[in-house]
This record gives structure tokens, C-alpha cells and sequence, in this order.
């Protein structure tokens, strides 16, 4: 930042004077202005996604493969994790959680993507990946966890097991349709997920996208297409 101004010439050799109420109020406006440009996209000042920060597309619904380069998370550390951490945490997503300097990812489940959209029984879209951030977050309240670390993903993150009150994190997430079992790592959480199917709520209320796919690009129609899309390099699923 630049220095604040101050005399010089005739003036040289005295004290510069102080800063004037004006120009402080002003260098905190523009730090103010700047800390809120940096917040990740969909996070509000509070930290909790903001449901209305765009409208919805309203398009019929159909699955369909446009391409939108994941960024990968943050590399945090390669030193192995100690057995278990234990403590409060902030929710990144529905699966991915920050514990002091660490990031956690929930091992054996995947929810949607922060920016991902579902379709509810009306064939109506809506904000899923942000809806199920903001769920775990209500129902953690604040309280620690307890985590059973299973090592760390190729970018650093700690797998772990977690619960809070003595319930498990992952089965409550895929039990109340905010997660599905990921299948591909663990068949722990396939019947919690059974539970959320056969009531129809959460993502299965209506149609998604799993969230793996969403990742390689896959979306549903209506949603913004991609310039990979246009161009015709991701071929429909």
C-alpha cells in the first residue's frame, strides 16, 4: 500500500504531519473493499454460501457433458497425519472441512460441488452443492469433532472419519441426501444412502449429476454451458 502522503520541500527536515481523519477513513474503506473482493466465489462476509448470489437457469433438464476445469484444492502438507485430530471446524463444502491448519476431506462420501445445481420434483433447479455446505453446517452448530485420519489425497488433504455428538458425519450427510456413497473408495455409507433414495429428499428429490462426474464436466441441460461445450470437445453422457 502506498505510503500516506506527506510534505516535503520548504518542510523538509520536520515532522511530517499526521494522517487527517479523511484519509484514514479512506485507506479503511479501500482494505474493507479489498478483503471482500478476495472472499471465494458464493461465500458470503458470514462464511456460509449465499443462496442468491445469481439467479437459476429455468431449462429443461437433461444430462449432458460441458467441460468446466475443476481447481484443485489448496496443497496443505505431504507429513503423514497424526491417528485422530479432534476439534471445531469450518465447513468448505459438503465434504471438505478446515480444522485449525488442516484440510479434512470425508472420506467415503461425495457431495455436490459448491457451485453445482440440482433439480427438485418440480424439475426446478436449486443451489445443491450450496444447500449442503450450509446444512453441515447448521447441524455441526459449532461443536468439535472427533476424526479417525485414513492418510491424505494426492493434494494433501486429511482423510478421516469423523463424528460430532457421537453421530457420524458422513452417514448423516448421505442419509439426509446431501452426500452419496462414494462408491469408489467405500461401500460404508451405501445404505445410509438407501435411506435418502427410498424418501426421495435431498439430491434425490430429484435429478443431479453425481458429483464425480460433475468434475470431469458433466452438467444438466440448462445449466451455463461451457466454451469446451460450444466447441464440441466433451461429447453428451
Amino acid at each position: 500500500m502506498a505510503a500516506l502522503p506527506f510534505q516535503s520541500g520548504r518542510g523538509r527536515g520536520r515532522k511530517p504531519p499526521s494522517p487527517s481523519l479523511t484519509t484514514i477513513a479512506a485507506v479503511t474503506a479501500l482494505a474493507a473493499g479489498a478483503a471482500y473482493l478476495i472472499l471465494p466465489a458464493g461465500i458470503g462476509v458470514s462464511g456460509r454460501y449465499d443462496l442468491m448470489t445469481s439467479p437459476p437457469p429455468s431449462s429443461p433438464a437433461h444430462a449432458v457433458a460441458v467441460a468446466v476445469p475443476a481447481k484443485s484444492p489448496a496443497h496443505t502438507s505431504t507429513n503423514p497425519p497424526p491417528a485422530s485430530i479432534a476439534g471445531t471446524v469450518s465447513v468448505i463444502d459438503g465434504d471438505t472441512l478446515q480444522m485449525r491448519d488442516e484440510r479434512i476431506r470425508l472420506e467415503g462420501v461425495d457431495a455436490p460441488e459448491a457451485r453445482q445445481q440440482c433439480l427438485d420434483a418440480d424439475g426446478k433447479f436449486w443451489r445443491c452443492g450450496q444447500a449442503a455446505a450450509n446444512a453441515l453446517d447448521d447441524w455441526i452448530a459449532g461443536n468439535p469433532l472427533n476424526c479417525k485420519t485414513h492418510g491424505r489425497d494426492k493434494w494433501g488433504r486429511v482423510l478421516a472419519t469423523c463424528t460430532v455428538r457421537g453421530e457420524s458425519v458422513q452417514a448423516w450427510l448421505a442419509s439426509h441426501g446431501y452426500a452419496i456413497a462414494y462408491r469408489h473408495y467405500s461401500t460404508a455409507y451405501v445404505t445410509a444412502e438407501d435411506t435418502a433414495r427410498e424418501e426421495k429428499i435431498g439430491v434425490w428429490a430429484g435429478e443431479f449429476i453425481p458429483p464425480s462426474d460433475w468434475r470431469k464436466g458433466l452438467r444438466l441441460a440448462g445449466e451455463t454451458p461451457t466454451k469446451a461445450m460450444i466447441d464440441g470437445k466433451v461429447a453428451a453422457k
